[in-house]
């Protein structure tokens, strides 16, 4: 199958070009259930808040909030000073902001600066656990005149410190939602727009899919069509210079099939090969990657499926390989037996035996038939075993996600989103297991043109030839000719000489007189 991948060379760009879209294909799906964990958790669970740190506050709350992170020394430095420069204070007055939070018209405010992703992450969590503790201060001293003592600050310290990050972010949400009512925000409106602005991402993520599934497609389709073009004229180009003895070791009817048959199979899975070998890594590595940034906790769900299914691949494999290599030769038979049946055609009906020439044909036929049946059945037989394997993992990442949620250690769009990219690695597996199921029949396939062309003909013709302007007047001459059959010990013809002149009959007559 390697000898043929020379016939590739001419579609490497476009090969490159298919890549690049593949990997465009699969950065969009496994961007997608980001976006739709978000939309659930915060645009619809939390009401468009996304991040423990608010996007504004109120210059007093914001000055308390360093205040208290100073007086109970519960950060370090580093922490503090990260926080203090994260927002930017905002002046009463300022009409930039006034539409946006009309508080600003009376008070000053403090925003939350342009942060990148880990910097916006970070201050998340120095923000949410300053505002839980603030809160907890500002509760507590509605009880009491006196502040609380350091003791049970620090307990509510260590009790914040073991909160994940979707704890801290629930926790906080009512916070920061007091926090936008104060400066005027329309709460209704804040969460609408993060919905629509993160539909919008989804719809965009979905457009460049697309895209790139209809590009890539014509990709695959025009290299494997090409690759085959390739190898056909290839293959005919080298069955016309065989002699009779290479044409008699292959059989017509095999050379045939080999230049039909085998060659759709090769071409078939180029397009397969793209799909599978190069996009089902991209997809499996990228979802592996997502599961363990999403929740670590539940891998081994993924884990047990992965077995499962490799268990089952390999059954499978084991029952149907075999019978790929037996598939093209019984296809070369049914082309034998029909090639034989409508050369000598005349003949069967000159001795009525077209009935013996008809049960042979179907018996023939049927082997072939019975053949790709039994394979065609183990092949369907995968998919309703993987699609009980992905109910099943659903329900099992569900039955464990729902006490995860109930211990407040993930949420349900963080749940959704592992349920995602757990089928999106399945779903790589599979496609590598099911191009294992496939990919055997073309490399035997393969195997065979590889044979065809790389055979060494038997008779050439010479390099430095001339060319012949008049034939009738051409003189033939044997000098010392001997030709014995394939596999033969003695020779029919020994040093036989002789001159064919034009317009003489010059043949070999043998001992039965035939010729």
């Amino acid at each position: 199958m390697t000898y043929l991948f020379k016939y590739l060379k001419p579609f490497v760009p476009l090969l490159v070009l298919a890549v690049m879209f593949l990997a465009l294909q699969a950065y969009g799906e496994l961007t997608l259930p980001t976006y739709s964990a978000d939309l659930v958790d915060s645009g619809i669970s939390r009401g468009g808040i996304d991040s423990a740190a608010p996007e504004a506050m109120l210059s007093s709350t914001f000055d308390a909030l360093i205040s208290t992170t100073e007086k109970y020394d519960i950060f370090t430095e580093t922490d503090r000073e990260f926080l203090k420069n994260s927002y930017t204070k905002i002046y009463a007055g300022d009409e930039k902001y006034i539409k946006k939070y009309p508080v600003v018209s009376e008070q000053d405010i403090v925003v939350r600066n342009k942060l990148k992703t880990n910097e916006k992450e970070n201050l998340s969590t120095v923000t949410g656990k300053a505002l839980i503790l603030l809160a907890s201060m500002q509760q507590m001293m509605l009880s009491s005149t006196s502040p609380p003592p350091e003791s049970i600050m620090e307990e509510t310290m260590a009790s914040v410190n073991q909160m994940s990050e979707s704890t801290l972010l629930a926790a906080t949400t009512e916070i920061i939602k007091q926090n936008y009512t104060t400066l005027g925000i329309d709460l209704d409106k804040f969460s609408n727009d993060y919905v629509i602005m993160n539909g919008l991402k989804m719809l965009g993520f979905a457009f460049i899919i697309m895209v790139a599934i209809v590009f890539e497609s014509f990709l695959a389709g025009k290299i494997g069509a090409g690759f085959g073009r390739d190898i056909r004229r290839a293959i005919f180009e080298k069955i016309i210079s065989f002699s009779a003895n290479e044409t008699d070791k292959f059989g017509t009817a095999s050379l045939i099939t080999r230049s039909t048959n085998d060659v759709q199979q090769v071409q078939m899975i180029v397009p397969m090969v793209l799909r599978f070998i190069v996009y089902a890594p991209i997809l499996g590595i990228g979802g592996i990657i997502k599961v363990l940034a999403t929740d670590v906790s539940m891998t081994w769900i993924i884990g047990l499926a992965v077995a499962v299914m490799s268990v089952i691949v390999v059954i499978m494999f084991l029952f149907a390989v075999p019978k790929f290599k037996i598939a093209q030769t019984l296809v070369d038979k049914v082309n034998l037996v029909m090639r034989e049946s409508l050369n000598g055609l005349m003949v069967v009906r000159a001795f009525s035996n077209e009935q013996h020439e008809e049960k042979k044909f179907r018996k023939a036929a049927s082997d072939l038939m019975n053949l790709n049946i039994f394979i065609t059945k183990i092949m369907w037989t995968m998919m309703p075993l993987m699609m009980f394997l992905f109910n099943a993992v659903t329900l099992l990442i569900v039955w464990v996600g729902t006490k995860q949620i109930d211990a407040g250690n993930m949420e349900i769009g963080s749940m959704m989103a592992f349920i995602s990219y757990s089928m999106q690695i399945i779903s790589a597996f599979l496609m590598i297991s099911m191009l294992s199921m496939m990919a055997p029949r073309a490399i035997v396939a393969g195997k065979r043109i590889a044979d065809v062309l790389k055979t060494d003909v038997s008779v050439k013709d010479e390099s430095n030839n001339t060319k012949l302007e008049k034939l009738n007047k051409v003189t033939v001459q044997f000098k010392n000719v001997s030709f014995k059959y394939p596999g033969a010990e003695e020779y029919v013809l020994k040093n036989i000489s002789f001159t064919a002149k034009p317009g003489e009959t010059t043949a070999f007559i043998g001992s039965a007189g035939s010729g």
